[in-house]
């Protein structure tokens, strides 16, 4: 048996597991109710995984219903899978260093000269706390929950 064909009978189900630790797939179903997000996900076509951990960034969560995800075999399990959702098309226009979070329903762009802009396709409201005062932005006006002040410090 020559060199090349024994290193790749040794080396075979390695290059496998190692091949199959990190893949592009499609996020088919959330669930959104648990502590921890879960998803089913199909990583090749007929390869369907239920109950795989959606991975955000600390303080970001958000239910995509369905998309793209990275899927991620932790110590090369294909048993203890992990998604992180790629980035999504669509919302504003971006320059170096802001950032948005959107939907269809609309986004918040936080630019870098220090702008925030809001857009809803519905109301937009402001709340201050849970019960606190607020102020709503509607196609028929604005209305608030306190008379509004003109002028002064913010």
């Amino acid at each position: 048996m020559e060199l090349p064909a024994i290193l790749s009978r040794l080396l075979g189900p390695l290059q496998q597991r190692v091949t199959g630790m990190v893949a592009r797939a499609a996020l088919r179903l959330v669930d959104d109710a648990p502590a921890i997000q879960r998803g089913q996900i199909e990583r090749r076509a007929g390869e369907v995984m239920g109950g795989v951990e959606i991975v955000w960034p600390p303080g970001l969560r958000a239910n995509v219903g369905s998309g793209e995800v990275v899927a991620l075999s932790l110590g090369g399990s294909p048993n203890h899978l992990v998604a992180l959702p790629m980035g999504t098309k669509g919302g504003p226009d971006l320059a170096a260093g802001d950032v948005a979070v959107f939907s269809p329903g609309g986004f918040v762009h936080l630019k870098a000269n220090g702008e925030v802009w809001v857009r809803g396709n519905g109301k937009v409201v402001l709340r201050r706390g849970e019960a606190g005062h607020w102020i709503s932005i509607r196609e028929d006006g604005i209305r608030s929950s306190v008379a509004i002040t003109v002028g002064g410090a913010p």
